[in-house]
């Protein structure tokens, strides 16, 4: 595998999201802060094919193509007017 300069810039980012989620969860006294860290954890975690693609995992590893990465489920449709 090699971390070019896209696999590294959106692995930065995936790290600083998982961070800002991890760091919400133990220190918020309100529910907020909870509903918060689902989604930022949850938009971080789909940025990781991304990450696996630029850096040539998927080349090494064929077998990560059936890895269950998406995660649009987890936010899920809202109850507005179709």
């Amino acid at each position: 595998m090699h971390f070019g300069p896209y696999s590294l810039l959106l692995l930065v980012a995936t790290a600083n999201g998982l961070l800002l989620a991890a760091l919400l969860l133990p220190f918020g006294r309100h529910v907020g802060s909870v509903w918060l860290a689902a989604p930022t954890a949850s938009i971080a975690l789909r940025i990781t094919p991304y990450v696996l693609g630029f850096a040539g995992a998927y080349d090494l590893h064929p077998a990560l193509t059936f890895a269950p990465f998406d995660l649009t489920l987890a936010w899920g449709r809202g109850s507005g007017p179709t």
